[in-house]
């Protein structure tokens, strides 16, 4: 009989991590605006700023899919951060998948 692969299907390699894409969306909420004395824009008071984020990693551990996450974070500074989602995909063809989404509020304290 002829030698064959040790595995045959899904394996992992915990070795192979990269950031497929990074997305960040940027809003705020206009509480009050105002017109000026020609009916025309005057002045705005912006609050809760929120930037929604979702990052893309392919690779195969929980540690990879933290370090990837850390380094997206680390663009966004101050406040607070909350994942709110996360996906996990395995395939034969192709690097285990995982999708984080979440939201960062920069003025959050608690």
């Amino acid at each position: 009989m002829a030698a064959g692969p040790a595995y045959i299907g899904i394996t992992e390699e915990s070795a192979n991590v990269l950031i497929q894409s990074v997305e960040i969306e940027r809003k705020l909420g206009i509480d009050v605006v105002r017109k000026s004395s020609d009916g025309g824009f005057g002045a705005a008071h912006a609050v809760d700023p929120v930037h929604s984020f979702t990052v893309t990693i392919l690779g195969t551990s929980d540690e990879a899919v933290g370090t990837a996450l850390a380094m997206t974070l680390t663009s966004l500074s101050g406040g607070k951060s909350a994942v709110t989602s996360k996906t996990y995909k395995k395939t034969n063809d192709n690097f285990d998948e995982t999708v984080l989404s979440g939201d960062h509020a920069p003025a959050a304290t608690v």
